[in-house]
Formats: structure tokens, C-alpha cells, sequence
């Protein structure tokens, strides 16, 4: 929750379900923006992005892009933001505070409102977002 709105958050499967369902995806839209706050986790995001076919890639971007038409936000996967808490430990142990910790991925929100990589189809499937770990969709031997 924040405040009194409730927060909800897709995995990959969810993403994949707007795009499959099409038009009837329509009221699933309507009803989060209606009083829902999204929130896009980091690595559905990153598998998202490493959709080997570029139309799947685009249209799973496309729906992205109309959620965040809407209250949105998106937080790193979960290796990012175990390593900003434990730098943030490191830093502050003893005024250390686990809400305070910026876990953001701002960077994540600009690439679905203004894409640069996800039309890239030169990029090997392992190239995520910037400053993420890597891995490959096993479809090929990138990553």
C-alpha cells in the first residue's frame, strides 16, 4: 500500500498475459489505472527485455508503456537491491534503516517511455539494462 492505494506488481507471466489476451486485456488496464498503483519489478522487466523475437519484445514493451499511463513506479530486481542495502549498511551501520534506501530503478522507467534498447535487436538476448548483472535466455549463446 501506499497510503491507501493498493499496489500492484506483475511477474513475467502477467506481462505476458496482456499481450496474448489483446483486446481483453482493455478492462485489466482500465481497472489498474482506476485505483491501483503499478509497480514493474526490475527482473520481469530484465526478462522482458531479453525476448529474443523483436515483435514479442516490442509488443510486451508496447503494454508497459500503457500501464505507465497510470500511478507507476519500478524497483531493481532483487540482486540490485540487496547490494544498494548492504552498501547502505556498510556505509551508516548504525543510523542504517532499510525504508530509507532508494531502490528506484528510474533508469528501468525511462527505457519504457522512451525505448533505446528494446529496438535494438543487435544486442545479444544477455544485454539488459545498464548496470545489471547478465544472463542469457538459453535460446542462444550470448550472456
Amino acid at each position: 500500500m501506499i497510503g491507501d492505494i493498493p499496489v500492484v506488481t506483475f511477474d513475467t507471466s502477467g506481462h505476458n498475459r496482456l499481450v496474448n489476451d489483446g483486446p481483453l486485456s482493455e478492462a485489466i488496464l482500465a481497472g489498474l489505472k482506476s485505483g491501483y498503483h503499478f509497480r514493474f519489478a526490475g527482473l520481469s522487466l530484465e526478462e522482458l527485455m531479453s525476448t529474443p523475437e523483436a515483435p514479442e519484445r516490442l509488443a510486451l514493451f508496447g503494454y508497459c508503456r500503457r500501464l505507465r499511463a497510470g500511478s507507476t513506479d519500478s524497483i531493481y530486481p532483487h540482486y540490485e537491491t540487496l547490494r544498494l542495502l548492504i552498501q547502505a549498511h556498510w556505509e551508516t551501520p548504525t543510523a542504517f534503516d532499510w525504508k530509507n534506501v532508494n531502490v528506484r530503478a528510474w533508469e528501468y522507467e525511462r527505457e519504457i517511455d522512451r525505448p533505446e534498447f528494446v529496438w535494438d535487436d543487435t544486442l545479444p538476448c544477455g544485454f539488459l539494462f545498464p548496470g545489471s548483472q547478465s544472463f542469457s535466455c538459453g535460446d542462444c549463446s550470448a550472456g
